[in-house]
Formats: structure tokens, sequence, C-alpha cells
């Protein structure tokens, strides 16, 4: 071996060398590290991947629907099918919890490894494009479908052979929602309709998500509207019968396996139990999944823990719907404006009347402005609905358990809806309202009247379950309220609103606001002893409430 040293060059000749290469990855290695494994749909990460119940939505092509009905049991069930038929090229789960595929940064590397397995002539072509362009993983999706997909498939495409009947076409791409930027949902939607109509991409897609406005936004507009259907997974396809035949089947199976299956009655569960649980389901497989896995515990007796389920046993230490508990709090925790969200939730759910009260008659009563429900819980349309049209829209629940999440603390922590604050607040606003309606001199002069049986009901209906809040105790003490409230002529509430004094109003406060006051004040209250002198003797059963009751006729 010699060497000669010329300048600034170098020349070595003679000998033997070797060149490690041991440090560097080929080409496909950097295809599998930017793929994500978890996101098959066979995948061995899932733990006990939700699969479609055996004679349960036999007819679902592409759909969408609210948080928990089945979508992602579907999609897997679909690839599963699919796999079997040998036209299933790919399949990416998204999952919110999962940090390798909860985002689209893996999605087209996972598509593209597994179009190298289904198509093996293409894998030397997607070696080859991640060879010539290394960071071809940090460009736009555009860019990595087109080199990794496409060309790898062009040679396919122009003999035709995606033109057959059993030609594999099928990706399936479920959770979309669950990608954790919006805008990536949307960019996502966006690359694959590029590549359908410029590419003329052979592959039949199938989305699944929840119908979440960025999402329903992009599939209503432009190309992808054009070439995509979509079906609703709703009561058209007969949910709660699945439901039924699912929990049914369930529970035969713990009945036979059990370890305490001795204890286990004959007939379990009741046929009053099963509708209670189909009921409470509203449609929604989680729910009844969370039943079975919890009711199924081999460390517990069946029958005690679908008690528990009911709410006819204490449930103690343990937490029965915890994992439905954690899909509502991750849904709210996307709400932009929660706080706003769950008054307008907590008026639904605690208001008497309210199911007979439009979007827009709920605007008024919580000084919103017109038109506004609609965009502050934009965020929850996966638990929650309310028709187009602001005018005669009601709002519902799709998860009829969500409701009992919301009320419980324990359950919904942050979010938790604490009934007698809101119904002090509630009562605050209808007091509010009313008086906004009338100018205070003729409130004075009694010169109108402001019957208004509804309004009076839902003041009563709050009052009876509202904390003693200061802002409710001001409210209510004011003169004006006061004449205001008895000029209802509601007889049967004077007692009951002289004992909601007692309890949230200090005797001694009252009389400084009444002293006060002109004397048409003293005259309005004066006049109730005309028509409430036997009413008035159920109040001396407690002597505070009847010193609150004097007081209040002689201020």
């Amino acid at each position: 071996m010699s060497t000669q040293i010329s300048g600034s060059q170098i020349v070595i000749t003679g000998g033997n060398f070797q060149q490690n290469n041991q440090g560097s990855k080929g080409p496909f290695e950097r295809l599998l590290e930017a793929a994500s494994p978890a996101a098959f749909h066979d995948s061995d990460d899932v733990h006990d991947p939700p699969k479609c119940h055996q004679n349960t939505h036999a007819l679902i092509m592409r759909l969408y629907g609210p948080a928990g009905s089945g979508k992602s049991a579907i999609g897997r069930s679909i690839a599963e099918l699919c796999a079997m038929e040998g036209i299933l090229v790919a399949s990416y789960f998204f999952s919110r919890f999962d940090s390798t595929r909860n985002h689209g940064r893996s999605l087209i590397a996972t598509i593209a490894y597994q179009v190298s397995l289904c198509f093996p002539d293409t894998r030397n072509r997607i070696a080859g494009a991640i060879g010539r362009d290394p960071l071809i993983f940090s460009r736009s999706l555009n860019s990595q479908i087109s080199s990794l997909i496409i060309g790898p498939l062009q040679e396919r495409i122009d003999a035709g052979y995606f033109n057959g009947p059993k030609s594999a076409r099928i990706i399936i791409i479920d959770g979309l929602d669950e990608c954790d930027d919006r805008d990536s949902q949307v960019k996502i939607l966006d690359a694959i309709s590029h590549a359908l109509k410029q590419h003329h991409l052979p592959f039949i897609f199938l989305i699944a998500s929840r119908p979440e406005p960025d999402i329903r936004t992009a599939f209503c507009f432009g190309y992808l509207s054009q070439i995509s259907t979509r079906n609703p997974l709703d009561h058209g396809y007969r949910p709660s019968e699945d439901i039924r035949l699912f929990l049914l089947d369930k529970f035969a199976e713990i009945k036979e396996s059990h370890p305490f299956r001795a204890q286990i009655p004959p007939v379990w569960p009741s046929e009053d139990a099963l509708m209670m649980l189909v009921d409470k389901s509203s449609g929604q497989f989680i729910y009844a999944s969370t039943v079975v896995k919890f009711v199924k515990s081999t460390r517990h007796r069946p029958p005690q823990r679908q008690e528990t389920i009911l709410g006819l046993r204490p449930a103690q230490h343990e937490m029965p719907f915890a994992e439905l508990d954690a899909l509502y709090m991750q849904i709210f925790l996307s709400v932009v404006n929660p706080e706003a969200a769950l008054q307008i939730l907590a008026f639904y759910l605690l208001s008497e009347f309210v199911f007979s009260t439009t979007a827009s008659e709920m605007e008024k009563i919580l000084s919103l402005e017109k038109g506004q429900i609609p965009v502050l819980l934009c965020d929850l349309t996966s638990l929650i609905f309310i028709r187009e049209d602001p005018e005669t829209s009601i709002l519902g629940f799709f998860h009829a358990s969500l409701a009992d999440c919301l009320l419980d603390q324990s359950r919904s922590k942050q979010f938790w809806i604490n009934e007698p604050l809101r119904h002090a607040e509630f009562a605050v606003l209808y007091l509010k309202g009313q008086s906004c309606q009338y100018k205070q001199e003729d409130l004075l002069m009694a010169s109108i009247d402001i019957q208004d049986s509804d309004w009076c009901r839902y003041f009563r209906a709050h009052c009876r379950c509202a904390a003693p809040t200061m802002e409710l105790q001001e409210a209510i003490t004011k003169p004006l309220v006061v004449r205001q409230l008895f000029k209802q002529k509601v007889y049967d509430f004077i007692p009951e609103f002289f004992a909601m004094i007692s309890q949230l109003v200090d005797p001694f406060l009252f009389v400084s606001f009444g002293a006060k006051q002109n004397q048409s004040l003293s005259r309005t209250l004066e006049a109730l002893l005309n028509f409430t002198t036997l009413k008035f003797n159920t109040l001396i059963t407690s002597p505070r409430k009847f010193s609150t009751a004097c007081i209040l006729i002689l201020a």
C-alpha cells in the first residue's frame, strides 16, 4: 500500500478496505420507523379491540355517528372481512391516547408500508422514493401520497389492475376526529380528495369519525362532497335491537363461564333490568360494552354488579363507568368555552319545563345573543344535538348517561354541574329577565299586570332547590322584586316564599331593605293579609318563619 500526497488531494493505493454500514438505516427501515403499526386494524397493541357483535350492523358502508356509537367496532369488522376477501389494502385507526397515532404524521407512512405488503412489487419502488428523498416524511401529505403510494402503484394503475371487481382497493381510516390537530383532520381529507381527483387514485376510502364541525364541513363542499357517500350511524340502523342482542349474548356467556355462576339466578337479568340497560344506552354501544366489562368481573358476583350499574346498590369505591366518563371528559376538554357550555347544559337538565323550550327562548333567558347556543355547543356535537332551525330547535342528548355523569362530582370532576348553585343562578336570571321587561316607575305604581304563569313556574322550581347564594339573597330582597312576585297572585306560593326567605335571608337584613323603601311596598305586603289568612297559619310552625313573615308585613 502506498500513499501519495499532492497539494490538496490524497490518493491511497493498494491494501484492502471494508465499509461498515452498521450504523446507517436503509430506506425501508426508515419507512418502518415512520409508520405506526399500532394503527393497523389487527394490531396486537390494541387492548380488547371493539368488534361488531354477530348479526349486527350488516349494511354499513361509510358512516359517522356520536361518540361511543360503535364506529371503531364497525371499522375493525369491515377491515377483517375485507382482508379475508383479499380486497383490503391498508387501515389506520387513530387514537387520541396513543402518541404514535394521535396525529397525521405517521398516516401515509403506515399506509405505504401496508401497500408494500399488499403489492410486494411496490416495495423496491417505495424504498427507492425514500432513498431519493430521505426527508420525504417531513413533506406535505400530497407529496407523500404522490411519492410513496401513487408513484409505486402507477405501473399497476396503467395496466388496469384496479379495474377488476376483486382487486384490492379498500383503505379504512377510523377515528379521524381523534387526530389531535383539527387543521390536520381537514388536511388529511383535502389530500385524499386531491389524490382521487388529480391522480385518479384507484382506492376506495372508508372514513369513520364523530360528526365534528370541521370534518362535517369538509364533506359538505368541493370535490369531496361530490364523491362521498355518507351514512349516519343513527336509529335507522336499529341500534337498540343490536344492543339488546349484544347484552343477551354477553350475559349468557357470563352465566355459563363466570366463577360464581352457581350464585346467578336461572332467570337473569330480568326483562325490566335488560330494558333499563338498553334505554340507558341510548343507542350507543360504548355504554353496553362498559356494562358488560363491569358486570363480568371475576372477583364479584354479576347480579350485584348489575344492581350497582342500575343504581339499586351503592357503588362504594367502585367506578363502574370509568371508561365512559373518560370519554366524556376527553370531549369536554376540547370545548373552547366550557363554562358557557355547562351553563346551557345545566339549564337543560335542571329546568322542569325546558323540554318545551326552544334554543331561542333559552338564549333570551341566559342573556345570550341570538344563534349563540349552537356556536357554544359546537364542540359537543358527538354528545348532544340541536336541530338546525333555531326558532324550533330543542336541545337533546345522544347519551342518556351523560346527565348522570355531569350531575355526579366524583365522575365529572371539574365539569360537575352543582345543582343548588345552578338553581340559584337560574332563579336570579329569571328575576332579572322579568324585571327588565318593565320600567321601574310602572312597577312602583302597579300600573301594569305582569301575570306570567310560565315565568312563575320556572322561578318557583328553581327557588325550591336553590342554594342561599349572596346573589340570590340580594335579588329576592329587593322591594320591587317582592312586589312583582306577589302580583303574580299565585296564592299557594305565598307561604312557600315566606319559608324560602327565612331560609335564604337574615330577617334583620330584610328589615333594613324594607325600612328604606316608600310606603307602596308596605301597602302591598299588608294587602296579603286579605287572602292569606288560612295559609298564613302554616308559617307559625317555625318561629323563624313566623318572625320573618311579620317583619315582611310590618316593614
